[in-house]
């Protein structure tokens, strides 16, 4: 099987993974992922997890109905839910003994060489720290991942 080769491991959780349709973060159903997360930790894997989710918990939070947004307020919604974003992740992984960083990031930078550099260089400190990282994109600067209906 091929992910028994793979050194590390990226898991993308989708905003309707992560938020049911209440807006709510689904916490039992991030249990059991981490348990299988703990599974490939034990195997030496490193595990990164890029996810979305923070205008979904913005809008709840704000108790905004109307997904039918303008861009700019998107964003700043996703300036607020991406507090909540990585608090719930922070109280679960805590509960588990696993220890969490946040990596913001854009696509510049991934396309600038120096700023790709530095992140790279992020995530291989958060691994020598047994940290996983949390990845989402920076909605505040960026606006490629957002959506208008």
């Amino acid at each position: 099987m091929q992910i028994n080769k793979a050194k590390k491991i990226v898991i993308k959780l989708g905003s309707s993974t992560i938020v049911d349709s209440k807006g709510k973060f689904k916490r039992k159903w991030l249990l059991s992922l981490i348990h299988d997360i703990e599974k490939l930790r034990k195997n030496n894997k490193e595990i990164v997890i890029v996810s979305s989710g923070s205008i979904a918990l913005g809008q709840s939070y704000l108790k905004i109905k109307n997904k039918k947004v303008k861009l700019e307020m998107n964003q700043a919604i996703a300036s607020v839910g991406q507090i909540h974003l990585i608090n719930e992740f922070q109280k679960i992984f805590e509960k588990n003994e696993i220890k969490i960083g946040q990596i913001l990031i854009t696509p510049d930078d991934t396309e600038q060489r120096r700023r790709a550099l530095n992140a790279r260089r992020t995530f291989e400190n958060l691994f020598k720290l047994k940290a996983i990282p949390i990845v989402n994109e920076n909605d505040t600067t960026a606006t490629s991942e957002i959506t208008i209906d």
